[in-house]
């Protein structure tokens, strides 16, 4: 059986773009997303052809939890800034929402209902998430989640045709915008300022 046939977290080297073929982690199903958490130092991995997100030592390359979060976790954020080791967010296209994970304990412990996430970014200084949707007439979901937990979504009305909707996003930090990426009916790509 080749290595390929299996479902794997590979790690690549930055500085010298070279896999790390002893960092490699075999997953028990196909991972779609994944996050690091500076905080812990653990990786998060989604599988979106089941129901959990693995959490995995990349120093013992070893899988330390598994937790249930849904069917059809997509994508993965992490704001380290929040309680003891920070937070996750997971994406959950089956049940529509966002799972949130207290990366301390591993425990899902809220969600918030957003139709049909997709992509996710956080914004770790308001503690504001932004999640991409695959819904027709998409908007782009947002919520807080602060000490008084988390607040339901609000839309910002960013499609202009049917099925144009804001699917993947990313936070810069440094200047406070979010980008998100619209594919339209034509296929054509575009970054929504």
């Amino acid at each position: 059986m080749s290595r390929w046939s299996i479902p794997l977290l590979i790690t690549v080297d930055a500085g010298t773009d070279a896999e790390l073929l002893a960092d490699t982690v075999v997953l028990p199903s196909t991972g779609k997303g994944v996050a690091f958490n500076p905080k812990s130092g653990l990786v998060y991995v989604a599988h979106d052809g089941g129901s959990t997100v693995s959490v995995i030592n990349p120093a013992t390359h070893t899988i330390v939890q598994t937790i249930g979060v849904g069917s059809t976790p997509t994508t993965i954020a992490v704001d380290p800034t929040m309680g003891a080791m920070g937070v996750v967010y997971v994406t959950v296209n089956g049940t529509n929402n966002v799972a949130i994970i207290q990366a301390a304990t591993g425990v899902v412990t809220d969600s918030v209902s957003a139709s049909q996430p997709d992509g996710i970014a956080v914004d770790p200084n308001l503690h504001r998430v932004y999640v991409g949707t695959t819904y027709i007439y998409g908007g782009l979901a947002v919520f807080d989640n602060g000490p008084g937990g988390p607040q339901p979504a609000r839309y910002i009305p960013v499609a202009q045709t049917a099925y144009d909707n804001p699917v993947r996003v990313a936070y810069n930090g440094a200047n406070g915008k979010v980008y998100a990426v619209m594919p339209s009916l034509n296929h054509i790509t575009r970054l929504q300022f």
